[in-house]
């Protein structure tokens, strides 16, 4: 390789796939991860691909982490068989949740009817918190309870800051930290249900 090249490839931004291999793949590859015998080349690095996707969006500490927690998590009976992707995704979201922005078939929701009466019902925030928890709608009696009940304390929380900033109160970091996370926050999530992105 020329030294033009050389220094190309130093000074070449590190992709979100050699990011995530640098962290979390290499690693368990030189602890011994590997595939079972017979695997087929091809789709066991298809495989890791899918995991390398899965996860790139998690920050360096994450990703981390995640490596230390997978090495305990190895299949077969020296532990050393590469994890599950179901086991890899499961933990990341442990560590890190997903964005659900990166979920097209999740957010979507949002745009639906359900999402335009979360909009109308004043519960839009923590119904798209509970999704960014759990991945799923509130479906069960307790999720709704829940999302209902995080809803009138997002609104009352809201409603009583406003109304100091309306009779020019002094309101204190913490408090124009909420309101403007909820404020973007709610701009965001209407604009799913709007259509607008």
């Amino acid at each position: 390789m020329s030294r033009a090249a050389e220094k190309t490839r130093e000074t070449a931004p590190e992709s979100k796939r050699d990011r995530v291999r640098r962290l979390l793949i290499t690693p368990m590859q030189e602890a011994g991860f590997r595939f079972k015998q017979g695997t087929d080349p091809k789709k066991g690095q298809a495989r890791l691909n899918q995991i390398i996707d899965d996860v790139a969006y998690m920050s360096d500490d994450g990703l981390a982490a995640l490596c230390q927690s997978m090495m305990t998590k190895g299949d077969g009976s020296n532990r050393t068989f590469w994890p599950s992707h179901a086991t890899f995704v499961g933990f990341a979201e442990a560590f890190e949740k997903r964005p659900l922005e990166e979920l097209p078939k999740l957010i979507g929701w949002f745009a639906s009817q359900a999402g335009r009466d979360a909009l109308q019902a004043n519960r839009l925030v923590a119904e798209y918190l509970f999704w960014q928890k759990f991945k799923r709608p509130p479906f069960r009696p307790e999720d709704i309870r829940s999302v209902t009940a995080r809803a009138k304390k997002l609104a009352h929380d809201r409603d009583v800051i406003r109304d100091r900033q309306n009779r020019e109160v002094r309101i204190d970091d913490d408090e124009l930290r909420f309101m403007r996370w909820y404020d973007k926050t709610l701009a965001h999530v209407t604009a799913l249900v709007e259509g607008v992105q």
